[in-house]
C-alpha cells in the first residue's frame, strides 16, 4: 500500500449501525412545569402499552421479560401507568409486534422534547377526549379512563388496519367519550423506587448502539454496567466496598451518583477519558468486554442502554457533576461513561476525583 492508501485506511469510518428511536418516553416530558408529580408523565404511554398488553401485540422477547408486571396489570393490581414504569417508561420498536409498530410508526408517531401534542393523532385524539380544557397529563390513570383509552385505540387500529396501504394514514374525526381529569394521585416513589431491581432485563434483538446519549431516572444512587455474557462469581460485597463508591468484577461494575435519586444526563464514550473542570467525582475500574460486544447500562428504576462495544479489556471510567439540586424530579446529573481501551487486563481501581459522599 502507498502512503494514501495507508492514511484513508486509517482514516475511514467504520459503518454505523443504524439507531432505532423510541416513539416516546416518560422522561421526555417534564410535568412539574405544570406543577403535576412525576406520575402523570407516565400515564398518555402507560395507556397505549397497556392496550398492547391486553391485545397481544408485544413481541415474544418483551412480553417474556415483562410477564410478571403483565400478569399484575392483567390481574389489576397495576394500572397503565404503573405497568408503564416497570417496563422502562419507554416505547421502542422492539418491544412490539410488527402490525403493531406499523400502527404505532402512522398513529403515535416519534415523538421528543414534550413535542407530543403538537404532531401526534394519539395525544390529539386523548385531547379531544378530555373533560376540560387543560393538559394531557392530568388524565387519571383509572381503569374507567383506561376503558375509553381502549376503545379509541381499537377503533382507530381497526380504521388503520383497513386502510394501512394508502400512502398516509389520516384519521378520521370522532367524537369520543369523555375521560376523567380527577386530580391525579401523589407519585408513590417509595414504592417504585424502593423495591429491589426485579430482573436483568435482557433479550437479543435490542437495537445495539455504538455509543449513545440518553437520560433516565435513577434510585439507589447507583449505575450497573454489565458485560451480556457476564456471570456473577457469587462475591458478597461489604458496605465498606459499597462506600467507595464502586464495587467491579470482570464484566460487571456497580458505580455510585453523587446523589441517590434524580435524573441522569448519561453519555457513554468509546475513547479516552478526557478530564473536564466540572467533574466533581471520577473514579477508573477494570472491565472486560467479552465476545457478544453487547453492554448493558441500567438503574434500578429506569430502562437498560444496551450499547455495542468491541471485546477486550478496558479502564471504565465514571465521571460526573451536579447540573441541578432538588427538582421535583429529584437531582439532576450529568454523567459521563468512558471505556478506554488497554492493552492488559486491569486488576485495580482507582479514585481520580474524591467526592465526599465516597469514604
Amino acid at each position: 500500500m502507498d502512503k494514501k492508501q495507508i492514511i484513508a485506511a486509517f482514516t475511514k469510518k467504520a459503518p454505523q449501525p443504524k439507531v432505532i428511536p423510541c416513539y416516546d418516553k416518560a422522561v421526555w416530558h417534564d410535568v412539574t412545569k405544570l406543577d403535576l408529580p412525576p406520575s402523570c408523565s407516565f400515564t398518555p404511554g402507560g395507556m397505549f402499552m397497556a392496550w398492547a398488553v391486553t391485545n397481544n401485540l408485544l413481541s415474544k422477547d418483551f412480553a417474556d421479560e415483562g410477564e410478571e408486571d403483565i400478569d399484575a396489570y392483567l390481574n389489576d393490581q397495576l394500572s397503565a401507568g404503573s405497568l408503564y414504569r416497570w417496563l422502562h417508561g419507554y416505547l421502542h420498536p422492539t418491544m412490539f409486534k410488527e402490525e403493531c409498530n406499523s400502527f404505532l410508526q402512522a398513529y403515535y408517531g416519534v415523538h421528543s422534547n414534550n413535542k407530543a401534542e403538537e404532531i401526534s393523532p394519539y395525544w390529539s385524539d386523548l385531547k379531544s377526549a378530555m373533560e376540560a380544557e387543560g393538559s394531557i397529563y392530568q388524565i387519571a390513570d383509572s381503569t374507567s379512563n383506561m376503558q375509553i383509552v381502549s376503545q379509541i385505540l381499537d377503533s382507530r387500529f381497526e380504521e388503520f388496519k383497513k386502510r394501512h396501504k394508502e400512502a398516509e394514514y389520516k384519521p378520521s374525526e370522532i367524537t369520543w367519550a369523555k375521560l376523567s381529569t380527577d386530580k391525579p394521585l401523589a407519585f408513590n416513589s417509595s414504592e417504585w423506587l424502593e423495591a429491589e431491581y426485579k430482573k436483568l432485563h435482557k433479550y437479543d434483538d435490542v437495537i445495539q448502539l455504538p455509543l449513545t446519549e440518553d437520560e433516565f431516572y435513577f434510585s439507589h444512587g447507583s449505575l450497573f454496567i454489565e458485560d451480556k455474557n457476564y456471570k456473577p462469581s457469587g462475591k458478597e460485597w461489604s458496605t465498606a466496598d459499597y462506600q467507595k463508591g464502586y464495587v467491579s468484577e470482570p464484566g460487571y461494575a456497580q458505580l455510585s451518583f453523587i446523589s441517590a435519586i434524580g435524573i441522569a444526563k448519561l453519555k457513554i464514550v468509546n475513547g479516552k477519558y478526557h478530564p473536564k473542570g466540572e467533574y466533581q467525582a471520577a473514579i477508573a475500574v477494570p472491565f472486560d468486554v467479552s465476545d457478544s460486544g453487547q453492554v448493558e447500562a441500567s438503574s434500578v428504576a429506569t430502562e437498560r442502554i444496551m450499547f455495542a462495544i468491541s471485546p477486550g479489556a478496558y479502564k471504565l471510567i465514571f465521571a460526573q457533576y451536579m447540573l441541578e439540586e432538588d427538582t421535583r424530579l429529584g437531582d439532576i446529573l450529568v454523567a459521563d461513561l468512558f471505556f478506554e481501551p488497554v492493552d492488559t487486563a486491569l486488576t485495580e481501581s482507582e479514585t481520580l476525583i474524591a467526592h465526599e459522599s465516597f469514604s
